[in-house]
C-alpha cells in the first residue's frame, strides 16, 4: 500500500495540484532561463536583432535637387531631402515622351533606401515647368531600413531652364 492510499481523497487531490503547480513553475523557470541563454548566444554570435516586429511608418519627404552632369533624355539630380527623415537624395531620371522612369536613392543617418519609380508627365513637356506623378517601389534598404518595403506616391516638377527638381514622396513603408 502506498503512502497516498491512506490519505483522504481531498488531500490527495490538493497534493496532486501542488505537485502540478510546482512542475509548471519549474518548467517555466527552466524554459525562461534556457530561452535567455539562447538569446544571449544569438547576440554573442553577432546578430543585431534576435526578434523584431515589423512596423509601418507614414513617410513624407520633400527633395530640393539640382542637375549633376549634362541634361538629356537621361539625367541625374542630387540634393537634400527633408520631412520624416533628413538626408540626401539622388534621382536618375529618364524622360521618354510622356513617360517618366527613375532610380531613387535616399540616404539618412538611419540608413539608405533605394527604389525605382514609373510615372507620367502631367501636361506638356514643352512648358517651362514639367510636372510628373508616379509610384515609387522600394527595392532595398540598409541600417534601420534593411527590410523596408512598400510603394509610395512620388510627384514633382522640373524647371526646364535650370533642371532644378522639386519632388515629394509620401506613403507607407514597412520596416
Amino acid at each position: 500500500m502506498t503512502p497516498d492510499a491512506r490519505l483522504p481523497e481531498p488531500i490527495k487531490r490538493r497534493s496532486r495540484e501542488r505537485v502540478g503547480v510546482c512542475l509548471a513553475v519549474l518548467f517555466l523557470t527552466f524554459t525562461g532561463w534556457a530561452g535567455m541563454g539562447i538569446l544571449q548566444g544569438a547576440r554573442a554570435a553577432g546578430s543585431e536583432r534576435v526578434a523584431s516586429s515589423a512596423r509601418t511608418i507614414y513617410l513624407v519627404e520633400k527633395g530640393h535637387l539640382h542637375l549633376v552632369g549634362h541634361p538629356g533624355v537621361e539625367f541625374t539630380e542630387e540634393g537634400q531631402g527633408e520631412g520624416t527623415y533628413r538626408g540626401s537624395v539622388t534621382i536618375e531620371l529618364t524622360l521618354a515622351g510622356s513617360r517618366v522612369k527613375a532610380k531613387y536613392l535616399a540616404r539618412s543617418s538611419h540608413g539608405n533606401i533605394t527604389g525605382s519609380a514609373t510615372g507620367r508627365v502631367i501636361g506638356s513637356t514643352t512648358q517651362p515647368v514639367v510636372h510628373f506623378s508616379g509610384v515609387l517601389s522600394i527595392g532595398h534598404g540598409t541600417g534601420n531600413f534593411a527590410h523596408a518595403s512598400g510603394s509610395l506616391q512620388i510627384r514633382g516638377a522640373i524647371t526646364r531652364r535650370s533642371y532644378a527638381l522639386e519632388e515629394e514622396t509620401r506613403g507607407n513603408i514597412h520596416i
